[in-house]
């Protein structure tokens, strides 16, 4: 931070130098020194938002703690149960999200007008099940949690930052985190690697899975900017490398359902990216694709007399990475959460108030499973057990809202799109057997919300200046239309005058 305010001030005597020593016969003029100011405070602000985005994606990933030995599901509860060291980390940042709001109420405006409502809504009903839940005051620490990253993504996205900004700024700290944790694990194993789990590094993490979802995150942003024009062979190498580092990481961590949603991002984003159906070729490769499913089903269909159900699928997918198709006793930690699930399936438990230790509600799954998880693995169960059908139904609703809007946005923008839709199936897949979405400050979690309150105001704005063209076009046409009208008429006139000439009442009167 000292570094980029002293970048900034030298950044603000360049601007003053700069107008000053431009040849003019007299002093800078109001409009000029106005333009320099303007420019001065949209560098500012760009400094101050990437300060934030790094600052929420480090008190997100770092642990808050001064010990980094503890590993294992331990560890994971100071995330899970609402670390008041946290909290101060997250205050400042939701602070400064506020005053950038409040500061710039015309961009507010525009950008509430694409909210995701349905996140609005889950948001509300979130605060609302402290009514009813066990721990309230926890309840409204993460309902609020849940508000400030909220605010946070809405005041990043644009018109006060453009998309870019932000998604670079996320790649340039993620990065970082990464090249930490290599050292840390090359340098310092006894902290960095986890021995317990084969070797698995998990840098400064608190897990391995925590590492491996930063690198597969990290890995297709890099893959988004190396496809991107480049005009440097230097700049092109060095994305390359990075995302060289970023994969190399992925492998280390050992985490299967990164590995998993990795390729399937990759997968999503190379394939929307470019219209493949515009040619021959990919509708070969439509048609192809097509027929190899029919041949695979027809195959499974013909050896085991019947269609593959979800557990053949599970089975499948599992054995790719050389696990068995319980998820790692996965399935065992879901049939305890059904039990409390069924206690209360309209309107839940109360937010965040089952995974809260020993002497929670969930005292019960540590007793039947001899150690206590922190979480149950499976995002959508948690929904349901805290938020109960009502909160599940919303939360669907806000996942609707989203599709709908980048299918919209795919029609626009094709490179944006693709990018927000790979990042959304990787977070929907991996929130399958991992507690990720509403999960506080978890890293996926962090990076849906973002995602939304971008998408929303980039379509938002988008349809605001289609409409303003629209208008732009419909005014000019009009003015078009008289100028025409007026020419015609004018053009009738002069024929009349002639026509009068050239009578012999016209030419009477001319000879008098």
């Amino acid at each position: 931070m000292v570094a980029r305010l002293v970048a900034d001030a030298a950044a603000q005597a360049l601007t003053v130098m700069a107008v000053w020593s431009t040849p003019r016969s007299g002093p800078p003029d109001a409009a000029e020194l106005q333009l320099a100011r303007e420019a001065l405070q949209a560098r500012r602000r760009r400094w101050l938002m990437n300060g934030v985005i790094g600052l929420c994606f480090v008190g997100a990933l770092v642990p808050d703690t001064l010990s980094m030995s503890d590993i294992g599901p331990a560890a994971s509860h100071t995330i899970t149960g609402g670390s008041t060291v946290r909290q101060l980390e997250f205050g400042p940042i939701f602070a400064i999200c506020a005053w950038l709001i409040w500061r710039h109420p015309r961009d507010s405006i525009q950008r509430l007008r694409g909210i995701n409502l349905g996140l609005v809504a889950l948001m509300i009903y979130c605060l609302v099940t402290a009514l009813w839940s066990p721990y309230p005051v926890l309840t409204v620490k993460r309902a609020a949690m849940f508000a400030g990253i909220m605010l946070t993504g809405f005041a990043l996205a644009a018109p006060s930052g453009s998309p870019r900004q932000i998604w670079r700024a996320t790649t340039g700290v993620l990065t970082v985190l990464l090249g930490i944790s290599c050292l840390v694990a090359v340098f310092w194993p006894q902290v960095g690697v986890d021995y317990l789990l084969g070797g698995a590094w998990r840098g400064i993490m608190w897990q391995k899975n925590v590492l491996g979802s930063v690198a597969a995150v990290a890995s297709l942003l890099w893959l988004r900017e190396c496809l991107m024009p480049c005009d440097s062979r230097s700049v092109a190498r060095a994305r390359a490398a990075a995302l060289l580092f970023s994969l190399f990481m992925l492998v280390m961590a050992d985490s299967a359902t990164s590995k998993l949603v990795t390729g399937i991002s990759f997968a999503i984003y190379l394939a929307t990216r470019r219209k493949l159906t515009d040619d021959r070729t990919g509708s070969i490769l439509l048609l192809v694709g097509a027929l190899l499913g029919m041949y695979v089903l027809l195959a499974f269909y013909l050896v085991a007399g019947r269609l593959p159900d979800i557990e053949d699928v599970r089975g499948f997918v599992t054995g790719l990475f050389n696990k068995s198709s319980d998820l790692t006793g996965r399935d065992q930690i879901w049939e305890m959460v059904w039990l409390s699930i069924r206690q209360h399936p309209i309107w839940g438990g109360g937010y965040g108030a089952f995974w809260v230790g020993d002497d929670g509600p969930a005292a019960y799954v540590k007793q039947a499973l001899g150690w206590m998880p922190p979480h149950a693995h499976n995002g959508y169960l948690d929904i349901l057990n805290e938020l109960g059908e009502v909160g599940l139904g919303l939360f669907f609703v806000a996942l609707l809202w989203h599709t709908v809007s980048l299918i919209w946005l795919y029609f626009r923008d094709r490179d944006e799109a693709a990018f927000h839709m790979a990042l959304f199936v990787s977070i929907v897949i991996s929130n399958y057997s991992e507690t990720q979405l509403l999960a506080d400050t978890a890293l996926q979690n962090l990076l849906f919300l973002f995602s939304a309150m971008s998408v929303g105001t980039t379509v938002a704005l988008t349809r605001q200046a289609r409409r303003e063209a629209s208008r732009a076009a419909a005014v000019a046409a009009r003015a078009d239309s008289a100028n025409v009208g007026a020419g015609a008429s004018g053009g009738a006139g002069a024929g009349a005058a002639v026509r009068d000439s050239a009578s012999p009442a016209s030419a009477g009167s001319f000879k008098v």
